[in-house]
């Protein structure tokens, strides 16, 4: 459980199976399947923190030589984030390597806490925007293996999606698909 990656990996490959048979169960069944997946309830209460690393490539299909021509490449990315559940903290190192519109490398961190944050750059530190901190929370709680923990202690404000509208066509979601139905994330 030391990757969130490794994690998240093993709840895909394992939801994939239970969707299949899921119809018949209701939302529950399906978190209950999912987090003893992740390796049981009384794991994820003993998780205390999660490290991830990513790389990211970038291309912007607004900048191409021509329209509906190939996307322009602007650079990679690589990122770590530590968040320590347990406090509510997370911080983000990223580094950027630009090759357009300018050739350059931007390096920054982002510390994040419950009620603040703040961004450090070559140039300095800057205080996060309350929006920021907020957003940045979401997120990670989005992210969190513990997410699927948290709507088994509000069983009642869950339910499974119905059939979804795209346009003009009625798509039906599979069996067991859930949504919280109060304070969606």
């Amino acid at each position: 459980m030391k990757y969130l990656l490794s994690i998240t990996a093993a709840l895909l490959a394992s939801t994939a199976q239970i969707q299949f048979v899921s119809a018949q169960e209701g939302p529950i069944d399906l978190v209950k399947a999912a987090v003893a997946a992740e390796g049981s309830a009384d794991a994820m209460k003993a998780l205390k923190g999660i490290s991830i690393k990513g790389e990211a490539k970038h291309w912007e299909p607004g900048q191409s030589y021509s329209a509906g021509g190939e996307a322009r490449f602007l650079g990679d990315t690589t990122f770590t984030t530590t968040w320590d559940l347990a406090k509510g903290r997370a911080k983000m190192n990223l580094d950027r390597a630009m090759k357009y519109p300018a050739v350059e490398t931007l390096k920054y961190s982002e510390v994040i806490t419950p009620s603040a944050g703040f961004g450090t750059d070559a140039k300095g530190s800057t205080a996060s925007s309350g929006n920021r901190v907020a957003a940045q929370m979401r997120e990670l709680e989005r992210a969190s293996p513990t997410l699927l923990f948290k709507v088994l202690d509000d069983t009642r404000n869950v339910a499974a999606a119905g059939t979804q509208k795209l346009g003009k066509e009625s798509l039906p979601q599979p069996g067991g698909t859930f949504f919280p139905t109060s304070n969606p994330i």
